[in-house]
């Protein structure tokens, strides 16, 4: 049965990607992805009659390692010449979170320095933290925006103040305390039956 599924994708991509309308397909989180799942993506990666078809995989690879069936997979798909291009993404610099700060707060970033720093020096450029330290400011109230001037203040001592977690889990855990408890219950709830289900079941 797998076959055929894999013969029937195979075909489609075939069908549908040509040089006026090649195909990008895009896979986050490789790292979670079943065996069934990567298999297809070799199919289809490997297939030499598809000359117009991009795909694009994301994968943590501190959460890979060489026995993982990703990892064999894409060693097998060297083996075989196939082309594709690794993009490491590491933290960002000083001058790149100044632009993201700029960017989330709508402010030139003469105005927003005082705040790139401070963030820089609480998430050490990582994206998930910069962004998870900002969104606490905001839900402690220690970056607000002000309908007077018509643009995000906050208070910089107490900025810098703020500590935050340098651990994923940690920092997703902490936001789920501050749900509802009968929110934290269906929570729990949920994530013993799966990451689909009908809202019925609970």
């Amino acid at each position: 049965a797998q076959n055929r599924f894999r013969y029937i994708a195979q075909c489609f991509a075939r069908a549908v990607c040509t040089a006026d309308r090649p195909l990008i397909y895009v896979l986050d989180d490789l790292q979670w992805c079943d065996s069934a799942s990567i298999d297809l993506m070799k199919t289809l990666v490997t297939d030499e009659r598809n000359t117009h078809f991009l795909f694009v995989g994301c994968y943590r690879d501190d959460e890979m390692d060489a026995d993982h069936h990703v990892s064999v997979q894409l060693d097998q798909m060297k083996k075989a010449n196939v082309k594709f291009t690794t993009i490491e993404l590491g933290a960002m610099g000083r001058d790149s979170l100044a632009s993201f700060v700029s960017e989330r707060l709508r402010l030139p970033r003469r105005l927003t320095k005082s705040m790139s720093e401070i963030v820089y020096r609480k998430s050490l450029g990582n994206p998930f933290f910069a962004t998870t330290f900002l969104e606490s400011l905001v839900e402690g109230g220690l970056l607000t925006f002000s309908p007077v001037k018509m643009r995000w203040i906050w208070n910089e001592a107490e900025a810098d103040a703020m500590n935050i977690s340098d651990d994923v889990v940690e920092v997703m855990a902490e936001k789920i305390q501050t749900l509802e408890l009968t929110t934290q219950d269906l929570i729990k709830i949920a994530s013993c039956i799966g990451d689909t289900f009908e809202t019925s079941i609970i």
